[in-house]
This record gives C-alpha cells, structure tokens and sequence, in this order.
C-alpha cells in the first residue's frame, strides 16, 4: 500500500470511533407509566373525585393524557351546584423534557376539555388551553404544576389548579 492509502485508511478508522453526537442520546429511552390523579393542591371551590393519567416517551416523542372527576364544592367561582360533577379530559403538547435518574419532567402545554355542570341544570364542553405547565413523574408520584387561575371579577380570587397523585406503574430505560 503507499503512504496516502494508509493515511485516508488511518484517517476514516479515527472518524468511526468518534463519540456519537449528544442528539442521538435519546434514541432507545423510553419511560411508560400511569398513575392516579388524586387531588388539588391549593384549591378551595372543588375537589377531584378519582382521576388517572397516562404518559409514554418512546425516543425523546412524549404522549400524555389523563382524566378525572370534580366535586363542585362551592357556586362560586365554579358556576355549578354544590356536589356536582364535572369531567376533565386532558392531552399535552411537550416543549420539551429532562430525565433525572428515574424522574420524568416534562413541560409545555396543556389542552384540557371539560364537561361542566351549569347552574341551571345543563352541561355544556368547554375546551381551553393551559401554558406553561410542568409535569414531573417518579416511581412514586405525580405532580402538574399550572399557572394560578386569574383574579376574574374578583381580586381575592387565589385558587393554583395544581394536581397530585400516584404512579402504579412505571417502566423507563434505554
């Protein structure tokens, strides 16, 4: 062989053994659990019922969606009688993410749709959306953090829509 084969030879054998660039970390992690929606954190006018949620990040592609049910536990500021029941369907669009160990943190929008109880006995869908929301899941817990709802009419008005639960199941790896 003469001397320039070797080098282009030497040349493309250091190539190949370069570390492999930070973006294609994330290809092969996956993180799937589900869990409980158990309860606000600081809210006084409604309580949740019983809710669940579901995540799935499979190469750095995060789907989530939960559910639950709201006991209607004052008129106002909810605009429904007392002991009613409203539903809320929820779904995501990630921002982005982080893995810390076996913690998942994820942040972005929330898309939320309620079927809410009015006062004069009907129900109507409601659909909004929320911004900047983080979830965070570990093996044990689940934690929404939302913004705190506005004043509205009323300037007292201080009610945070933060939402905390369970994990029951939970796979992560890559």
């Amino acid at each position: 062989m003469n001397k320039k084969t070797i080098i282009i030879l030497s040349l493309l054998l250091m190539l190949s053994t370069l570390p492999v660039l930070p973006s294609s970390a994330k290809k092969g992690q996956y993180y799937i659990a589900k869990g409980t929606i158990d309860s606000y954190v600081d809210a006084w006018s409604a309580e949740v019922k019983q809710g669940r949620w579901s995540v799935r990040m499979i190469e750095g592609n995060i789907e989530y969606s939960g559910f639950y049910q709201e006991r209607n536990l004052a008129e106002w500021p909810e605009d429904s009688p007392v002991g009613t029941i409203d539903l809320f369907w929820q779904t995501f669009t990630v921002e982005d993410y982080t893995i810390n160990g076996d913690t998942l943190t994820f942040w972005g929008t929330l898309h939320v749709k309620k079927l809410w109880c009015k006062l004069d006995g009907t129900r109507e869908i409601l659909t909004w959306d929320t911004y900047p929301v983080t979830i965070t899941i570990d093996p044990d817990s689940y934690f929404l953090d939302s913004p705190p709802a506005g004043p509205g009419p009323d300037p007292t008005y201080n009610e945070d829509w933060d939402r905390m639960g369970t994990t029951t199941s939970i796979r992560y790896g890559g």
